[in-house]
């Protein structure tokens, strides 16, 4: 959404108060982030809160946490900088555009499929009660967060195959920024896939 608020070819010392306000919420989300992310490392790290898989569960959903709003932060100074400089060489757009997005992707969901386990593991605990293995239940959790990140990587390797730059050639001199052509980040699927959708 901020693509067409960006001065080209001027420093962020130039760009509109939209972008210096995006850019700064951006930091600050990163290192809320990552303060969050130590602060829970820090305290599932203890072998009392990996007694159970919710421990093992949320140490892990550390992780994907911190590198999410990495590469969220990333992702948004690499729109930024490829929008403000149009000297950026074209394999540089490519693989940010293929990589960034893919990983981010990754990061998010697996996160959240952890934070589901936590839900289920909740959930079984409560229908369980007394007869709630622990022990079992740990290793399951071991399994599960091994396994998690490779179903997710087999989920989305299509970004990886598909995604791509599309130039999009503005005709109207009158569009906004004075702009001659317009960089999107897009799958484009082969025709019998899109068919099938």
């Amino acid at each position: 959404m901020l693509r067409l608020e960006v001065n080209r070819n001027a420093t962020i010392h130039y760009q509109s108060l939209l972008i210096k306000i995006s850019g700064a919420l951006t930091v600050i989300m990163l290192l809320a982030g990552v303060i969050s992310s130590v602060c829970s490392i820090l305290n599932f790290h203890n072998a009392s809160s990996q007694q159970v898989g919710c421990g093992l569960y949320h140490l892990a959903s550390s992780v994907p946490s911190l590198l999410t709003t990495t590469m969220f932060t990333i992702k948004f100074w690499l729109v930024i900088v490829t929008q403000m400089s149009t000297s950026i060489l074209q394999y540089v757009l490519a693989g940010g555009c293929k990589w960034i997005e893919s990983l981010l992707k990754f990061f998010f969901y697996w996160d959240a499929w952890l934070c589901a386990c936590v839900a289920i593991e909740r959930a079984m605990s409560i229908y369980r009660g007394m007869s709630f293995d622990k022990e079992k239940r740990k290793r399951f959790a071991q399994w599960i967060i091994f396994i998690l990140p490779i179903v997710i990587m087999g989920t989305i390797t299509h970004e990886l195959l598909y995604r791509g730059i599309f130039m999009h050639e503005i005709k109207e001199k009158s569009y906004r920024r004075n702009r001659d052509s317009q960089l999107y980040m897009v799958c484009n699927y082969s025709s019998a896939i899109s068919s099938g959708l």
